[in-house]
């Protein structure tokens, strides 16, 4: 999830994020606090943006339903040795 200082939607979604890294222990998740990166720009005011797979999924917020959806889809394909998908 891409993150910036002060933004407190970013901030809600953590805990969601850790529950997820419980859940499937495989995938990666990771928050980056964009400040100081070149996505600064592109992303300021959408965040928090999620991505997987380096795709944007999200903006804005984190619906935890889709994204829980999404990781499990995912998820599956790890299991199966199919990280591509």
């Amino acid at each position: 999830m891409l993150s910036k200082t002060g933004c407190t939607l970013c901030e809600q979604s953590v805990p969601f994020l850790k529950q997820m890294k419980q859940k499937f222990p495989l995938a990666s998740f990771r928050v980056v606090n964009i400040d100081n990166l070149a996505e600064y720009k592109q992303f300021k005011n959408e965040v928090p943006v999620v991505l997987i797979n380096e795709q944007v999924f999200s903006k804005f917020q984190v619906n935890q339903k889709l994204l829980e959806d999404a990781i499990s889809y995912k998820y599956k394909n790890i299991e199966q040795g199919d990280s591509k998908q």
